[in-house]
């Protein structure tokens, strides 16, 4: 599983570059953290929402999701 952009609109706000995962351990499964990175194309106001899932899987709804309001001025 990841995070992977949902909804965002990209004349607002655009993703930069693909998610980065930094591992606690190097065990298999260890926990980390994953870092994305966005920039602001133009002002304006877009609703960013995130997926915890797994990319491959098609038509399956993300385990989890994190949805915030975002305003470029």
């Amino acid at each position: 599983y990841g995070w992977y952009l949902v909804e965002c609109d990209e004349s607002v706000l655009r993703l930069q570059g693909e998610p980065k995962y930094k591992a606690e351990s190097r065990r298999v499964g260890a926990g980390g953290t994953e870092t994305l990175r966005f920039q602001a194309a133009a002002p304006g106001q877009t609703t960013l929402v995130l997926g915890y899932l797994r990319p491959w899987e098609k038509d399956v709804d993300p385990i989890k999701s994190y949805r915030v309001e975002v305003t470029v001025r």
